[in-house]
Parts: structure tokens; C-alpha cells; sequence
């Protein structure tokens, strides 16, 4: 629960301070350009990937900061870009260009191609923590029993 307060305390604190001044480059989206594609500045949980463990959650910062954390690990921070309408993720300072598969609402869909291995990886919109209410599904991920 720690860690997911953490990276919405992140993105809320990030969102707000920019090292870029200019305006998100755009993105096409399954032949739609976004000025400000969707996935920007939201929590996503992974749902389903051969690579990444279910419950790990994701969050591009607008200002280009990657945070990714998982239930048994601590959040790390990457770096994400996007030019010419390409995604890149930056992990260990190795650039690995990222396919966006699908992007709706509550749905985001990658690949990333990091050399001969592909990582595909498929996630929801995290529900927001409600303090006091009855067990969420974040909750439950994390092993945490209602109180």
C-alpha cells in the first residue's frame, strides 16, 4: 500500500513541475494523433504479461519521468519520450523503442522491443486508494486484509 501511495503522491508532486517547457509531442494512436496522448499522468496496473508481474504499476510523468513499481519491489525511475510519434522508454540508459498496441479509457496496450526480446505488456487504470473503505482490488494484490 506504501508503494502505491508513493507513486500517486509522485505523479500528483510531478505534474506539477516540469523540466520541459513545451507541450507533450504528439502521438498516433491507431491512426488518431493526440496532442496529449492518454496514458500521460495516470496509474496504470499491469493485467496481464509473460515479462512483468501482475499489480505492477506504471506512470508517465508529463515531464518525461517513468515510475514503475511492483508489489515486492521498490518504484524505480525511468525515462519515456516521445518524437516524431514514436515512444521510446529509457531503462538502465538503454533507449528501447515501444509500440502503443492499444489505448482507451481504462485500457493501454504496449510492446517493447528490447533487442531480440519483445516485452508485451497489458494494463488497466489503477483504482485510487479510498482510506477506510472496504477492501480494493489494490488492496488485495498487495495481500492487504480489510480493516
Amino acid at each position: 500500500m506504501f508503494s502505491i501511495i508513493c507513486v500517486f503522491a509522485l505523479v500528483i508532486l510531478g505534474s506539477g513541475c516540469s523540466r520541459r517547457s513545451e507541450a507533450a509531442p504528439a502521438l498516433t494512436v491507431q491512426g488518431a494523433t493526440q496532442s496529449t496522448p492518454g496514458f500521460i499522468n495516470r496509474v496504470w496496473r499491469v493485467s496481464s504479461s509473460l515479462t512483468v508481474p501482475p499489480g505492477t504499476l506504471y506512470v508517465f510523468l508529463s515531464d518525461g519521468t517513468l515510475v514503475t513499481t511492483s508489489p515486492n519491489s521498490k518504484a524505480q525511475l525511468s525515462l519515456w519520450s516521445s518524437k516524431a510519434g514514436e515512444l521510446t522508454i529509457v531503462e538502465d540508459s538503454i533507449p528501447y523503442k515501444t509500440d502503443i498496441v492499444k489505448l482507451a479509457q481504462s485500457e493501454f496496450q504496449i510492446k517493447i522491443h528490447r533487442g531480440t526480446e519483445v516485452a508485451e505488456i497489458a494494463m488497466m487504470l489503477a483504482e485510487e486508494p479510498n482510506v477506510g473503505a472496504p477492501q480494493t482490488t489494490t488492496d488485495k494484490l498487495l495481500g492487504k486484509k480489510a480493516d
